[in-house]
Order: C-alpha cells, then sequence, then structure tokens
C-alpha cells in the first residue's frame, strides 16, 4: 500500500487536494542529481536506524519470517530495503533506475484502488472531494494479485560495526485475546525489565503484542543479545508463575489501558482509524477489549502464558549487532551490512 496525505486549514482545502493529485498523476523522474542525492539520504537514514533503532528492525525481519505484509513491509522500509538501496547505490544507473520507478508510479495511483480517509471537524466538502478524485484520477484494468509468501522461519544474524545488540525473537500466537496486551504488560514490566535490563545491562526491552497476533520479545542496545534470547523462551512460565502468587495487577490494567487509550492529536486519530479500518475493526471491537482488560480474568492470562511460550519456543529470531555478538550465537544464517 502506497500513502499519500496532507494536513491543511479548511479554507485551503480545495487547494492541498489539487496539489496532491498532481503530484500522484504528474510527477516526473528525470533530475538524476535529485534523485540521487535522495537515494543517499535514504542509505544514511536507513544506516543510522539500523545502528540506533535496531529493534525496530529487527522485530521487522522477525514479522516478515511469518506473514506476508511483514514481508511488503520490510522490503519497503526494512533491511532489505536498505541493501536494494545500497546495491543500487554502488551501481548507480539512473536510466534503469528512471524506468523502473516510471512503472511502479504508473501501476499505483487510480481512483479504483483508493481508499480515501478523512479527518476533521466538517464532512460537507467531503462528496465535493471524492467527485474531483472521481473526475481526475486514472481507473486501472483489473490486474493479478500479488502472491507474497512469507520469509522461512530461521536463527538470523545481521553484523554491524558496534559492540551492543538488538535481539529479537518472535511468532504469530495461535488464538488472539483480547487481553493480549495485558499479558505482555505484565511480561514486559515484571520480568522482562528485571532479567534483561536490570540484571542483563540492556538500555530497554519489552514484549510486543499487535492486534494481528504478533508477538515478538525484544531488547535495545543490548550488551548480551545471546543471554537474551534464552530470557525470551521463559515468558510464559513467568506469568503462569506470576500468577499463582496473585498479584495485585491494577497497575498492568491501568498501563494497558492508556497504551490503547493515548491522547491524540486529529492526524493520529485518523492514523489510528485507518488501522482500525484495514484490520476490519471498528469501535465496538475496541470498546470490548478495553472492557475485557479492566475486568479481567486471570485463567484467561494463564491460557495465554501456554501461548506464549509455544510461539516464542518456534519463533523466528533475528539479532542485529557486532560481529562477537553475533559469534556467541547459535543462528542458521548471518549477514553482514
Amino acid at each position: 500500500m502506497i500513502q499519500a496525505s496532507f494536513s491543511t486549514l479548511e479554507e485551503n482545502e480545495k487547494g492541498a487536494l489539487q496539489l496532491l493529485v498532481e503530484i500522484i498523476q504528474e510527477s516526473v523522474f528525470d533530475q538524476e542529481k535529485m534523485i540521487h542525492d535522495i537515494l543517499k539520504q535514504r542509505i544514511i537514514s536507513l544506516k543510522q536506524a539500523i545502528t540506533m533503532s535496531g529493534h525496530s528492525l529487527s522485530m521487522k525481519r522477525v514479522l516478515a519470517m511469518v506473514s506476508s505484509s511483514g514481508v511488503i513491509d520490510e522490503y519497503s522500509s526494512g533491511i532489505a530495503y536498505y541493501k536494494w538501496l545500497k546495491e543500487l547505490d554502488d551501481h548507480f544507473d539512473f536510466v534503469a533506475l528512471k524506468q523502473k520507478l516510471e512503472s511502479v508510479y504508473q501501476n499505483v495511483c487510480f481512483y479504483n484502488r483508493l481508499t480515501l480517509s478523512f479527518t476533521g471537524n466538517d464532512d460537507t466538502n467531503l462528496e465535493k472531494q471524492v467527485l474531483y478524485l472521481k473526475e481526475t484520477l486514472k481507473v486501472s484494468d483489473d490486474l493479478e494479485k500479488a502472491i507474497i509468501k512469507p520469509f522461512s522461519i530461521k536463527k538470523e544474524g545481521i553484523i554491524i560495526p558496534s559492540d551492543i545488540a538488538y535481539a529479537s525473537k518472535g511468532g504469530y500466537l495461535l488464538e488472539t485475546s483480547k487481553i493480549t496486551p495485558l499479558a505482555s504488560n505484565i511480561i514486559s514490566l515484571a520480568y522482562l525489565w528485571n532479567v534483561v535490563r536490570v540484571q542483563g545491562g540492556a538500555y530497554g526491552t519489552g514484549l510486543v503484542s499487535r492486534a494481528s497476533g504478533f508477538t515478538c520479545c525484544y531488547s535495545y542496545r543490548d550488551p548480551n543479545g545471546k543471554e537474551s534470547l534464552k530470557k525470551y523462551e521463559k515468558c510464559g512460565t513467568f506469568l503462569k508463575d506470576y500468577l499463582k502468587e496473585n498479584h495485585d495487577l491494577t497497575g498492568f490494567i491501568i498501563g494497558a489501558l492508556s497504551g490503547l487509550m493515548p491522547l491524540m492529536m486529529p492526524y493520529n486519530i485518523g492514523k489510528y482509524g485507518d488501522l482500525y479500518y484495514f484490520n476490519q475493526k471498528d469501535e465496538k471491537a475496541r470498546q470490548e477489549q478495553l472492557e475485557a482488560i479492566l475486568n479481567v480474568d486471570k485463567d484467561e492470562l494463564l491460557e495465554i502464558a501456554k501461548e506464549i511460550d509455544e510461539t516464542l519456543e518456534k519463533g523466528g529470531i533475528c539479532i542485529i549487532g557486532g560481529k562477537n555478538q553475533i559469534d556467541q550465537c547459535d543462528l542458521d544464517e548471518v549477514i553482514s551490512l
């Protein structure tokens, strides 16, 4: 999916939409120096992200091992994208690149493949906007659906010039639950923070759980990625033991609810709405989840603990770090950047 958006005052709405249509209909790719400069900027930006925020990139790799959407994300903003950009720059051929850009550009912006999202106080002009887009955007022929398969699940290491590591391990829960964010919150704060952050010396760690069912442990600026990967395998076991000790879960419940109810500006409200739309969820589903967490059943948490253990035991691994970190791990594949 390719996204084009704008934010504007109401009185400038028409002009902003016209400018957006011009960009997606009439852009040209004939400025070689500008395009090469943008290419180099993207490489530098991604290289910095890999070095400074490698946990995000390592989780992208794990997601690509288990989902088609993860593969798309990986090839458009992850390590695979970075490697492709580097290859383009190392063997820069403007004519060939221009042909590729034009080919992609001519096959993405069509009215009959468009999803329009509007966020604002007054939608009286929305019908006019839709009519304008219908009159100006091209209509595409029917295209065959692309078949995108996930990468295979594996243990992968990516070497970067660094002494620390970003270690991720995860996969998909067989059954998703409305209270999974609460389970993740408990594991992140009561277990991973202690064994990976305090005892292990990492700058950060956590268990991420998404509405899709994707569940992944990560560490940030970790001096011992190998040991963190071992600790992840005990997340579910810890949760089961923790619940049997009858700890007060009020703080974790409040934290989970606040994470699902952030204070948002209009732009982010629109983004949140888009996410729910594409995941085929609505406000009712969101309210049901909030109520499930507020009135949590510990037996259901125990079931999730079992699911988490099974998922992490069989999950994919991606550890990004220095050679000394990667060499300590038992991995299926190692890539040098």
